[in-house]
């Protein structure tokens, strides 16, 4: 699959849950994207950390002007998104190493280090794919082939399933398909179990989504605000 049909595939998904947030239209104000932001929650009213780089991402604001404090890896590179240099100790860790981003995950706690290894890989598929990357940080080829061998670990150990209902980097595996076997079959089934339930993404995972839509063609493609 192309990446515009990958990201039309995915934006068919989140659409019918986001696209009517005023946030996302292209002449919102930056208070309307601030509010946003600010006030995300999923449809339990829950809101998680990494809500804020997250939804601060697609509305083009960086989350360090909202106070963002990150502590995770995968909060640490989502805050990092606006500005790479951000994540520099770890961009480097990353490169200098191979299996699962996050090093080891436990298995007693299988579903919530799948959730992060996931919302990491698909930060660091973003940071791969900057235009431009400091000479202070490993090169962008170093960075998409560490974004490789770990998506690689995920389909040998990592049962799609173990993420419950937040689809995060289901467009790298979309992304590496024609060249890594099974990658479309793992994507497919994050996008299937987002939907479980309603028949719709949940608020979360719609933004998800949004953010996967986009960065799969961020060159030729809008965004879905200014």
């Amino acid at each position: 699959m192309n990446p515009n049909a990958a990201a039309d595939r995915l934006l068919a998904l989140a659409l019918p849950v986001l696209g009517h947030e005023p946030a996302l239209t292209h002449s919102a104000p930056a208070d309307a994207r601030r509010a946003f932001v600010l006030t995300f929650a999923d449809e339990w009213g829950h809101r998680r950390a990494i809500d804020t780089p997250l939804t601060a991402s697609i509305v083009n604001l960086d989350p360090a002007d909202l106070g963002f404090a990150p502590a995770s890896l995968a909060e640490r590179l989502w805050n990092a998104l606006p500005d790479p240099q951000r994540a520099t100790s770890d961009l480097h860790r990353l490169a200098a190493s191979s299996g699962p981003l996050l090093g080891h995950l436990n298995p007693a706690a299988i579903e919530p280090d799948t959730a992060e290894e996931l919302a990491s890989l698909h930060a660091l598929w973003s940071i791969a794919h900057t235009p431009s990357l400091a000479p202070s940080l490993p090169p962008r080829d170093t960075l998409r082939h560490r974004v490789e061998l770990a998506a690689r670990w995920l389909l040998d150990h990592i049962q799609p399933d173990n993420a419950t209902h937040d689809p995060w980097a289901a467009h790298v595996f979309l992304a590496l398909a024609p060249h890594l076997p099974d990658a479309a079959l793992y994507a497919d089934t994050l996008l299937h179990n987002a939907r479980v339930g309603s028949g719709l993404p949940s608020r979360r995972a719609a933004a998800i989504l949004l953010h996967a839509a986009r960065s799969l063609n961020h060159e030729t493609r809008p965004s879905l605000a200014p």
